[in-house]
């Protein structure tokens, strides 16, 4: 009877101190070690088209306001709802083109943030400590980057398309005119201003991002 018990205690020791290493173990190893990029795509915001299809209008605005087609944002506003109505806000292929650049964004840089966070950025953390915050904001700088760099083409096609979509018949049209007149240079007009504006602005969000996590406790996915 002694042994029983002594055994019986034992076991349940053992089961009581699985649980709560099991606790203690992220979701993401549990379930699958690629679960962290699998749900940093489905977490994002950019792949639901609501998301692009909203950003339309703005985008087409402002780069009727860069190029000079128009002086000022209430000029614009006017004087395209006058010319056109709200399809002047949405040119054909807009949307489309919209979220053929806003996707892979997503995806490029949410899957290089996971790589960054998992390589380097915990790699020296102990258990139950908190990284430091420079880490999170180089981090999100850098994925910015990559996401921004890896889809400048994207961000060409699309920004010819909205600017003047009676010019090309369509996304896959505007890619090949662009290659064949100009050469595959062109696709990376812009990139460098585009990294200047993603890159602060990735490392900033990603900060933000991660206290507001630590915040609203909802680390490890242990209140996912």
């Amino acid at each position: 009877m002694k042994d029983g018990r002594s055994e019986g205690a034992k076991d349940g020791r053992s089961e009581g101190r699985q649980e709560r290493s099991d606790d203690q173990i992220p979701y993401y190893i549990t379930i699958t070690s690629n679960l962290p990029l699998v749900a940093s795509l489905l977490a994002s915001p950019n792949p639901f088209p609501h998301r692009s299809f909203s950003r339309v209008p703005y985008e087409v605005v402002k780069q009727k306001l860069q190029t000079g087609v128009y002086p000022t944002t209430a000029v614009a506003l006017s004087s395209m709802w006058s010319k056109g109505g709200i399809s002047e806000f949405f040119p054909k292929g807009g949307v489309g083109i919209q979220m053929c650049r806003d996707i892979p964004y997503a995806v490029f840089t949410l899957i290089t943030y996971e790589l960054l966070q998992e390589k380097w950025v915990r790699r020296d953390v102990e258990d139950g400590d908190k990284p430091p915050a420079w880490r999170n904001m180089i981090a999100g700088a850098v994925a910015g980057g990559v996401g921004s760099f890896l889809t400048n083409p994207m961000d060409v096609v699309k920004t010819r398309i909205q600017t003047d979509p009676t010019v090309y018949k369509g996304i896959l049209d505007c890619a090949r005119r662009t290659l064949s007149e100009e050469g595959v240079g062109a696709f990376g007009r812009g990139c460098g201003a585009r990294l200047c504006h993603k890159i602060p602005a990735n490392g900033l969000f990603f900060i933000n991002y991660e206290f507001f996590r630590r915040v609203l406790g909802v680390e490890g996915g242990k209140n996912l």
